[in-house]
Protein backbone atom coordinates (compact mmCIF):
# COMPACT_ATOMS: atom_id res chain seq x y z
CA UNK A 1 0.00 0.00 0.00
CA UNK A 2 1.43 3.72 -0.63
CA UNK A 3 0.26 6.78 -0.08
CA UNK A 4 1.53 9.81 -2.44
CA UNK A 5 4.23 7.39 -2.97
CA UNK A 6 5.39 6.37 0.44
CA UNK A 7 5.14 2.58 1.12
CA UNK A 8 2.69 2.70 4.01
CA UNK A 9 4.66 0.37 7.39
CA UNK A 10 3.39 -3.46 7.72
CA UNK A 11 1.48 -2.72 10.93
CA UNK A 12 -1.64 -0.34 9.09
CA UNK A 13 -1.48 -2.38 5.93
CA UNK A 14 -2.82 -5.06 8.67
CA UNK A 15 -4.92 -2.91 10.15
CA UNK A 16 -6.60 -0.96 6.99
CA UNK A 17 -7.59 -4.40 6.04
CA UNK A 18 -9.02 -5.39 8.86
CA UNK A 19 -11.24 -2.58 9.12
CA UNK A 20 -12.33 -2.93 5.22
CA UNK A 21 -12.96 -6.46 6.05
CA UNK A 22 -15.26 -5.04 8.20
CA UNK A 23 -17.39 -2.37 6.02
CA UNK A 24 -15.21 0.71 7.04
CA UNK A 25 -14.20 2.98 4.27
CA UNK A 26 -11.49 5.28 3.76
CA UNK A 27 -12.47 8.70 3.17
CA UNK A 28 -9.31 10.78 3.96
CA UNK A 29 -5.23 9.46 3.28
CA UNK A 30 -2.64 11.46 3.25
CA UNK A 31 1.36 12.23 4.00
CA UNK A 32 2.53 13.59 7.34
CA UNK A 33 5.64 13.50 7.30
CA UNK A 34 7.60 12.80 4.48
CA UNK A 35 11.09 12.00 5.91
CA UNK A 36 9.76 9.20 8.76
CA UNK A 37 7.15 7.79 6.34
CA UNK A 38 4.56 8.66 8.27
CA UNK A 39 0.79 8.68 6.99
CA UNK A 40 -2.79 9.81 8.48
CA UNK A 41 -5.75 7.92 7.29
CA UNK A 42 -9.31 8.59 8.27
CA UNK A 43 -11.82 5.79 7.45
CA UNK A 44 -15.49 5.94 8.19
CA UNK A 45 -17.23 3.21 10.24
CA UNK A 46 -20.38 1.98 8.20
CA UNK A 47 -20.97 -0.62 10.63
CA UNK A 48 -21.85 -0.75 14.19
CA UNK A 49 -18.74 -2.71 15.46
CA UNK A 50 -16.53 -1.60 18.09
CA UNK A 51 -12.74 -2.15 17.32
CA UNK A 52 -11.80 -1.55 20.75
CA UNK A 53 -10.17 -5.48 20.89
CA UNK A 54 -7.53 -4.56 17.79
CA UNK A 55 -4.86 -7.02 18.43
CA UNK A 56 -1.97 -6.76 16.13
CA UNK A 57 1.68 -5.58 16.62
CA UNK A 58 2.68 -2.30 16.61
CA UNK A 59 -0.11 -0.99 16.76
CA UNK A 60 -1.83 1.22 20.30
CA UNK A 61 -5.00 3.00 20.61
CA UNK A 62 -4.20 5.79 21.90
CA UNK A 63 -7.69 7.21 22.23
CA UNK A 64 -10.67 6.09 21.38
CA UNK A 65 -11.43 5.52 17.30
CA UNK A 66 -7.30 6.48 17.50
CA UNK A 67 -4.97 3.51 16.40
CA UNK A 68 -1.28 4.29 15.74
CA UNK A 69 1.78 2.55 14.84
CA UNK A 70 4.93 2.57 17.05
CA UNK A 71 7.62 1.97 14.21
CA UNK A 72 6.68 5.52 11.86
CA UNK A 73 3.86 6.80 14.73
CA UNK A 74 1.01 6.62 10.99
CA UNK A 75 -2.06 6.91 12.50
CA UNK A 76 -5.94 5.77 11.28
CA UNK A 77 -8.57 7.69 12.52
CA UNK A 78 -11.86 5.93 12.91
CA UNK A 79 -15.29 8.20 12.97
Amino acid sequence: MRIENIEVCQPIVELVKLLVRNNVTIIESRVSDYHFHEVFIRMKNNSFKNFDDINIANITQPNQGMFCCSCHWSCVKVE
